[in-house]
């Protein structure tokens, strides 16, 4: 079993470290994968030291992040922080003799590692110590190959080279393989991994080692690898293939009990600068227990994004999503209005709320299903919610957003007070976030929408 480390072991980062603490206190996850991305989405800069977690899962099949630690640390400071954590958050605890103490309820579905760059050997190619960075050490698989595992899955989060999950197959070659990699009792690694760990022998070796033994798979790309799915023995060929189909389901955030919840995420998620192409995902309805999951925002232009550009597809080409579940919402985030296309007065407004041709995509898709919602996260950090809209008001909204009413505001023809008046009249218009440019939660009608002079006034 590979050494546990020291309870200090932990991102350099103290934002860091507590986005992990909050993380093992409060996130449910439906899958394995999606618990994993979340840690892995949490590690904003490199780390200075190897970082070791758990995916947990319970009795009801909800996936859960837990940090491992040492039950017996040696310093009496150690020895209370452990005791913290225990009492705080979900923990699994290595014993003096290396067992495993898991807590009631709860087996362990994988491990999960990130640790800092490996320096580079003394002959080795820059792409084989780019390879070696970005995939699992001997060490990090030996718990999952050896015949005595307490799991059968293993995580690495390799920072900006991707998220990666070895899956034992058992299979003759893994099990043949798995005792000439571990370490004997009492001693160090042996000969391969230390010739590994140096850059002596060559990562795409072990790589095709691993391949072969097992099923390695890309869950999150990176700039190594940039293709989600099975990782194959043609991994540098696949990463050529120009739209290669989707496979696999998009990673999904934690569950959300309520609107509340989602809006919070939306906002930790969107709540940095705009790249060029807004962000957008769907937001899952479960049809019986009656929770919330949201898909990782994708950088894809909001006109051309449907359910075929994240769900894979039947056989028949029908986008599939995951059984028992309904689409709730579309969010997505608004775009930095340019200088040119702002309007003469109330821009901070006009710049904080649906651009018309995202209000133009947004009503396109409640009209043609009404039961669904836009969520959007304004550059202020508001959220905004559209629902229940009044299908005739929403086309003729429509009908005057296709007629130019974008230009009449530009001009200074129509207010973007009035904007957001003619918005709030087709349907539920709510702020479940507040701003500065919206202050006040809640329904927004046409007599106590934002008065744009106030806000303007107090900037």
């Amino acid at each position: 079993m590979p050494s546990t480390p020291a309870l200090t072991d932990i991102p350099s980062s103290a934002e860091d470290t507590d986005a992990l603490s909050f993380m093992a206190r409060n996130s449910v996850f439906l899958s394995s994968d999606d618990a994993a991305t979340g840690l892995h989405n949490l590690l904003k800069t490199p780390l200075s030291a190897e970082l070791h977690w758990f995916i947990l899962k319970n009795t009801e099949g909800r996936f859960f992040c837990a940090q491992r630690i040492d039950a017996s640390p040696a310093s009496g400071e150690h020895r209370s922080e452990v005791t913290t954590l225990q009492r705080t958050t979900l923990v699994v605890t290595v014993g003096a003799s290396g067992e495993l103490i898991v807590p009631s309820g709860f087996t362990i579905e994988a491990s999960f590692h990130a640790r800092p760059s490996q320096a580079r050997g003394f002959d080795e190619s820059t792409s084989e110590w780019a390879q070696r960075n970005r995939f699992f050490t001997i060490a990090d698989l030996s718990a999952v190959m050896n015949s005595h595992r307490k799991y059968s899955k293993c995580y690495l989060s390799a920072y900006n080279g991707g998220l990666l999950c070895y899956a034992s197959t058992n299979l003759p070659f893994e099990q043949e393989l798995a005792p000439r990699l571990s370490r004997r009792p009492q001693s160090g690694p042996q000969l391969f991994e230390s010739l590994l760990a140096r850059g002596a022998i060559p990562s795409s070796l072990w790589i095709l080692l691993v391949l072969a033994a097992g099923q390695v798979t890309v869950v999150v790309t990176g700039d190594l690898w940039r293709r989600r799915g099975p990782l194959k023995a043609s991994w540098r060929s696949d990463v050529l293939e120009a739209s290669p189909p989707i496979t696999q389901m998009p990673i999904f955030g934690p569950i959300c009990r309520d609107a509340g919840e989602v809006a919070l995420y939306l906002r930790k998620k969107l709540s940095v600068p705009p790249p060029a192409s807004p962000r957008v995902g769907f937001i899952l309805e479960h049809y019986a227990s009656d929770f919330l999951v949201i898909t990782d925002p994708v950088s894809i232009p909001y006109v051309s994004f449907d359910r075929a550009a994240l769900f894979p597809k039947d056989q028949h080409g029908n986008p599939l999503i995951p059984r028992g579940f309904r689409v709730h919402g579309i969010y997505h985030s608004t775009p930095q209005v340019a200088s040119e296309r702002q309007p003469p007065t109330g821009t901070d407004l006009y710049r904080n709320f649906f651009t018309p041709e995202d209000l133009k995509v947004g009503l396109d898709h409640m009209i043609a299903a009404p039961n669904q919602r836009i969520f959007m996260v304004t550059p202020d950090g508001a959220v905004l919610r559209f629902a229940k809209p009044i299908v005739p008001k929403v086309r003729g909204l429509r009908a005057n957003l296709e007629q130019g009413l974008e230009q009449k505001i530009i001009d200074g023809d129509m207010t973007p007070q009035r904007f957001v008046d003619e918005v709030a009249d087709a349907g539920i218009l709510s702020v479940l976030l507040a701003s500065q440019t919206w202050p006040d939660l809640g329904k927004i009608t046409a007599a106590s929408a934002v008065d744009v002079i106030g806000v303007e006034t107090s900037q």
